[in-house]
């Protein structure tokens, strides 16, 4: 398959929900997929971290972020392999995670690669910006939580690993 057959597919916003969201909050839309520009990347998606805040990008009004605009993807977290690139920093074959949207596809030109907050899997910790980024596991024990109910709640909600897994090597630290 090459670039100019694949379509992506997004979830956009049609308008802003009034308690819970429903299909109506939606629009689902299909258009072609480019090649990456001078130092753009292309990344098919792999999975999408569906996140609490979302609800509240949908709002219109203040907040620590901007809201999604309508008409405009929905936000969201995501994992994903780097199909074509033009950027010296990513290989065609990468494992990324960035803001990839609820989409298939992420065109990310050169301008914005670091405000999508793209970075390669590597087994490292490393932040494009010289920082480092951590994860903090955190189980309330005392309430009768344990590691696997999240896990559970997904599996139940309908959610299924990715096919083929994605391997992620996770190297504890101290802070």
């Amino acid at each position: 398959m090459t670039i100019d057959t694949l379509v992506n597919h997004q979830v956009r916003l049609a308008q802003r929900p009034v308690g819970t969201p429903t299909r109506d909050n939606w629009s689902f839309t299909s258009e072609p997929v480019a090649e990456p520009a001078p130092g753009g990347v292309l990344i098919k998606t792999l999975a999408l971290s569906l996140d609490p805040a979302m609800r509240g990008w949908m709002n219109e009004g203040k907040s620590y972020i901007p809201p999604v605009g309508i008409g405009e993807v929905m936000r969201a977290g995501g994992v994903g392999k780097v199909i074509a690139s033009q950027n010296p920093k990513f290989a065609v074959g990468d494992l990324v995670s960035g803001g990839l949207g609820v989409q298939e596809y992420l065109l990310v030109p050169e301008d914005q690669v670091k405000r999508s907050g793209l970075f390669r899997i590597d087994g490292t910790c490393d932040r494009p910006d010289g920082s480092i980024y951590h994860i903090t596991w955190s189980i309330d024990r005392a309430r009768g939580r344990k590691p696997v109910e999240s896990n559970d709640v997904i599996a139940r909600l309908g959610w299924r690993p990715v096919e083929p897994p994605v391997p992620v090597r996770l190297q504890p630290d101290r802070f």
